[in-house]
């Protein structure tokens, strides 16, 4: 022992582990465990706090990991309604859900060094409470006696009573009764065991029932089905949720059911009805109906009303009077709740994370995080091999507090990141994670964790990979293994192909199947099985993949390694009417299609009735399990049942059809209305035009829409809608046609469809680009020649276009039901306005009397278009001239506006000829412009709305400076520098240096042209030096001033230094000597190769290291710079 006074807490925790490391070490060594802590019990509180409070890392170092360990040991042995709130009360902590998954990950790696596996549960998720509860044995013992107390004493004795009343008489101390919630929230599986397993009637020592239920190896919490402890519950808390009360239906559906509001009706009539809460009474046994079975009625009672409350994760809210839930748009269940005659409303569920639900108007939201990781194998495409990965259908989350932040999706070192919204929600469906690299890397677990970074919130989840692991065919969800256990799992027919990815050989592998003989019991012993053969497809890191096809037999089973799995076939018989709405006008007019799984012939045959409202047999009818009226009965395949032999004239009503096949019954309702005499459909509709359908009876039974009476006939309007796919362009179809008719006798509504859909005359126009089609809905003048249209219209009939009554052009439609019209650019000759209107016309031939089935115009908008805007460059003070040349129809004009950014100063029009024509037009300006740039635009009007066509700068030259710099810095503006550009131009020559011009405007090109002309004229022996981005832009212009000999191109702006880099031309013909070798050599022969003075255009393009590059090697030459846009 040590002694801990006056120890902090780390020198504390050294000398507890010190204590307690060795028996931890022993902990598998012994069944139930010997180690008892309980002594240093008040040392491990104050160490647990530590390490929970001060923890940094995601993992607990071992030293840490035995503290948390022996402590959750001691606590699992208390009696306590949970675990980790127990656990986290002892050390005066509120529950954390990130601490508790912190701690369950690394006491379950802990566990799995010392040598104890971990249990886990059907969906493969690790129990570590439970095993802990199985290591100390904790609560079995008092558990079992309660077991065997209620099983003698009251299940098979006193049926009748309240398990409340019994469990009071047996109930002696506190700590029993506290161990009815033990047994209601952690054992469970000590009911399920005994139900299942042990005949108690015929044994009478209740210590032998102790111990084989001790020394059973099935005792795991792995064996427990959710299904069959909530079957135990209900049987002992008489409590039914309504999908367990309709199944009591189904198996009682010809005996009365008294409901909660004392109406007595037949069972089979309850089972497509919404059921209530509260008590039903059916052979004089009462069933208690309520949302959940750990919930009575006396708790719903007490339920605050207009309150959404929440326990345990289950919401309700209830209110005196009908309201309404919605999940979204989506419609929530809301029951009545009868009790002591008093009628009140509830609704109850699970509200998902982030979702919005609406209840009674209250709107509300749940915070939280929700994702499901989960392992599944993909299928390998042109014949690759099958692979792993991780698969999250939906991420949620919900907080307000946390929006626009990000959270971080962690497998191993893979990141990937989703953004939260403004309102604190994040929904992201399909998340996938391929993991071949940690297949690679022989990992035996998965790592995954959801976090925002600087926040609390933090969530770990472990998959593990095991040794061997089971993967269906058909939904790619991996089956956990049974290991010893005799339980079977029923599958569907469809689940027969199984993927095993294992590391054993294939001759260690074991696939069986049997049949069974339905007339001889056999017990498992006595199953006859024959060997099936698997097919080895590859290996995967260290998996070696099989493929398992499950052809024939009633039972499948797979072993590998000390993994099994036993598989049931589960037979099932669906079927529907084909109506979509179950309602007939006779019953000679019932069709039903079906499918049926089994592989056996249906021996007890095959019955099938005729039930009424109240469901009161009408007809039975039997079959020998081979034809139905003639017809056979397809197995694994198809049951049609077509003109049924009834001889029964049904009368209107509501009744219910069963089918009864193998013992079990199928039933649905269907409805048989009053005849209408035969519809007539039209043959085809026009798209967006209406038409009418009449429904007509010989007396009044017809609801009509509008006044809500019966009547004899009514009227319905149908509409042309099409449905559109992308085929060779756009392919339409009629959307399916219906109209609804109700009845009042009885109350349904029946839907009438023509067999066959009608045709669609409709049209759709495109204009075409490089890549796509576009669709449009007028056609434009400017594109007709890019302009398609499609007609589409009943097969072999003509599309004739016309333009003012007159034939212009037309073609047959083709066997698809449409004709394509691609040559268009013809219609320009048609076009004399700016709107022009194309007839399509529908005829049976091309006969100019033939009368139009029917047509549609399209129209061609033809709206001016502004070709080119010529103008001066600069604005000196005087009147700006622009020439305007443009093609518009002559009912339209140009509109020509010269403005300021703030403001109009003059506009003008030109009236169109239809012909493409140049105009100029005069601006005489009288105000001053103080603004930096005037707008010349061009607007043309459509719809009453100007719509600019093309636009124009023009420079002020009264406000745009020119900056001169050679010694001293000189500034004017453009139009003084239009007066004295001669001289200013000769005053630069005289410079013994450099002179950089900078100009003010990306604009003024034809400044910086004009000074060089100016200078090239004066003095030819300048070399010009253009950056290459200018080149394209003016290149022509200063080759015809300096001549192609004196003009160098630099290209990716001439990279000029000391040593390293190289001058890289674009070597035009004839250019000097040395252009394109390194700076080096540039450097040695500057004298020669740059002995001539040298203009730069465009230096705003050059590096600025390149500029200072050529003013300090070349600075005792005549450089003259001339660039755009001022530097600062």
């Amino acid at each position: 022992m040590y002694d801990s006074k006056g120890l902090d807490a780390k020198e504390l925790i050294k000398k507890i582990n010190e204590s307690i490391a060795e028996d931890l070490e022993q902990l598998a060594d012994e069944r139930p465990i010997q180690q008892n802590f309980s002594n240093n019990y008040s040392d491990l509180q104050i160490a647990c706090q530590y390490i929970t409070n001060h923890e940094s890392n995601s993992i607990f170092s071992k030293l840490e990991n035995n503290i948390l360990l022996a402590y959750s040991i001691e606590i699992s042995k208390r009696f306590c309604t949970s675990f980790w709130r127990e656990f986290f009360e002892q050390l005066n902590m509120d529950e954390n859900s990130y601490k508790q998954v912190k701690i369950h990950d690394n006491l379950c790696k802990r566990l799995d060094q010392i040598g104890i596996q971990v249990e886990k549960n059907k969906q493969g998720s690790r129990l570590l409470v439970g095993t802990l509860r199985l290591l100390t044995e904790a609560n079995i013992k008092p558990a079992i006696d309660f077991c065997i107390k209620y099983y003698k004493n009251y299940y098979l004795k006193n049926r009748k009573e309240k398990f409340h009343d019994i469990f009071n008489l047996y109930s002696h101390d506190t700590n029993e009764y506290e161990l009815y919630e033990v047994v209601n929230e952690k054992l469970t599986k000590i009911f399920d065991y005994i139900k299942d397993n042990i005949d108690i009637i015929d044994i009478d020592n209740d210590e032998d029932v102790v111990e084989k239920i001790k020394n059973n190896t099935n005792i795991n919490i792995k064996n427990i089905i959710r299904a069959k402890i909530s079957t135990l519950y209900s049987e002992i808390f008489n409590n039914y949720t309504p999908i367990q009360f309709k199944s009591i239906l189904r198996n009682n559906r010809d005996n009365n059911v008294i409901c909660p509001d004392t109406k007595t009706v037949k069972c089979g009539s309850l089972e497509d009805a919404i059921i209530d809460y509260g008590v039903y009474s059916i052979n004089e046994n009462e069933y208690t109906i309520t949302p959940s079975i750990k919930i009575s009625i006396n708790d719903m009672a007490q339920w605050p009303c207009c309150e959404i409350c929440n326990k345990n994760g289950l919401y309700y809210y209830k209110k005196d009077e009908e309201f309404s839930v919605y999940k979204g748009n989506i419609p929530q269940m809301v029951r009545a709740f009868v009790n002591n005659g008093e009628k009140q409303f509830i609704w109850c569920g699970n509200i998902t994370v982030g979702e919005e639900y609406l209840v009674d108007g209250i709107s509300y939201r749940s915070e939280g995080f929700s994702w499901n990781p989960d392992l599944k194998m993909m299928w390998g495409q042109n014949n690759e091999l099958p692979f792993l990965q991780i698969e999250i259908p939906k991420i949620a989350y919900y907080d307000e507090n946390n929006s626009r932040k990000k959270i971080q999706i962690n497998i191993e070192d893979e990141i990937k990141e989703l953004k939260i919204g403004s309102d604190g929600s994040l929904v992201h469906k399909n998340f996938y994670f391929k993991i071949e690299k940690m297949l690679k890397s022989n990992k035996f677990s998965i790592n995954m964790s959801a976090s925002i970074r600087d926040n609390d919130f933090h969530r770990n989840q472990i998959i593990d990979l095991e040794d061997n692991m089971l993967f269906s065919g058909s939904t790619r969800n991996r089956i956990v293994s049974q290991y010893a256990r005799n339980e079977k799992i029923k599958r569907n027919f469809g689940d027969d192909r199984y993927y095993l990815f294992t590391i054993a050989d294939k001759e260690d592998i074991i696939v069986k199947t049997s049949i069974e003989d339905a007339k001889v019991e056999k017990s498992e012993d006595e199953e006859e099985y024959e060997l099936e053969s698997i097919t080895y497809l590859g290996d995967l890191s260290r998996y070696h993949i099989y493929e398992i096809a499950w052809t024939y037999g009633d039972n499948l089973i797979i072993k590998a390694g000390n993994c099994n799995w036993k598989f049931e076939r589960k037979s099932f018989l669906e079927w529907q009417f084909e109506s979509p709405d179950n309602v007939f006008s006779s019953i000679s007019d019932i069709q039903i299609s079906g499918f049926c799984n089994s592989n056996n012939d249906l021996e007890d045959g095959l019955y099938y009735r005729i039930l009424d409202d109240n469901y009161d047999e009408i007809s039975r009818f039997a079959d020998n399990g081979v034809t139905i009226n003639g017809l056979h009965f397809y197995i694994n395949g198809k049951i049609i049942l077509k003109d049924c032999a009834i001889d029964n004239n049904l009368e209107e009503g509501e009744y219910v059809f069963e089918i009864l096949a193998e013992s079990t019954t199928y039933s649905k309702k269907f409805y048989i209305v009053p005849k209408i005499f035969p519809i007539s459909w039209p043959s085809m509709l026009i798209e967006g035009e209406k038409s009418v359908v009449r429904i007509e009876s010989d007396h009044p039974v017809i609801i009509d829409p509008v006044s809500n009476k019966e009547v004899e006939r009514v009227d319905f309007e149908i509409y042309g809608k099409a449905i559109e796919s992308s085929l060779d362009g756009l392919i339409i179809e009629e959307a399916p046609i219906s109209v609804k008719v109700g009845f009042k006798n009885p109350s349904v509504i029946r839907t009438f469809s023509p067999l066959k859909v009608p045709y669609l005359f409709a049209y759709r126009l495109y204009r075409k680009d490089k890549k796509s089609l576009n669709l449009i809905k007028e056609a434009e003048y400017n594109s007709l020649e890019d302009t398609i249209l499609y007609v589409y219209g009943i097969p072999d009939m003509f599309v004739v276009l016309k333009i003012d009554g007159q034939h212009y052009k037309s073609k047959r439609i083709d066997t698809k039901g449409y004709v394509k019209f691609d040559e268009l650019k013809d219609l320009y000759r048609f076009c004399k306005s700016s709107e022009t209107s194309v007839s399509i016309c529908l005829q049976y031939d091309l006969n100019a009397h033939t009368a139009v089935v029917a047509h549609k115009i399209f129209k061609v908008i033809w709206n001016p278009e502004t070709l080119s805007i010529a103008h001066d460059e600069v604005y000196l003070g005087n009147n700006i001239k622009a020439n305007i040349c443009s093609k518009g129809p002559s009912d339209k004009k140009i509109t020509v506006m010269l403005r300021t950014p703030t403001m109009l100063l003059e506009k003008q029009d030109i009236q169109c000829t239809g012909k493409e024509e140049s105009n100029e037009i005069c601006f005489k300006l009288e105000k001053k412009v103080e603004d930096t740039f005037l707008y010349l635009e061009t607007y043309y009007s459509y719809n009453d709305i100007l719509l600019k066509s093309k636009y124009a700068i023009i420079n002020n030259g009264l406000i745009i400076p020119i900056e001169i710099e050679n010694g001293a810095k000189t500034i004017i503006s453009v139009s003084d520098f239009y007066k004295n550009i001669i001289s200013i131009v000769q005053d630069i020559l005289y410079q013994e240096h450099k002179t950089i011009i900078r100009l003010s405007n990306t604009s003024l090109n034809k400044i910086q042209l004009m000074i060089l002309n100016i200078l090239i004229a004066l003095d030819s022996s300048y070399d010009v030096v253009i950056p290459d981005s200018a080149r394209y832009m003016y290149y022509s212009e200063i080759k015809n001033i300096c001549g192609r000999e004196n003009l160098i191109v630099l290209k990716n702006s001439a990279i000029i230094d000391k040593v390293e880099n190289v001058l890289s031309f674009n070597i035009q013909q004839q250019s000097p000597a040395g252009i394109g070798a390194s700076s080096i050599n540039l450097l040695e022969n500057t004298e020669y190769i740059f002995s001539r003075p040298l203009i730069f255009i465009d230096c705003q393009d050059l590096k600025l290291e390149d500029k200072k590059a050529i003013l300090e090697y070349h600075g005792k030459r005549k450089i003259i710079m001339i660039e755009k846009k001022i530097k600062t």
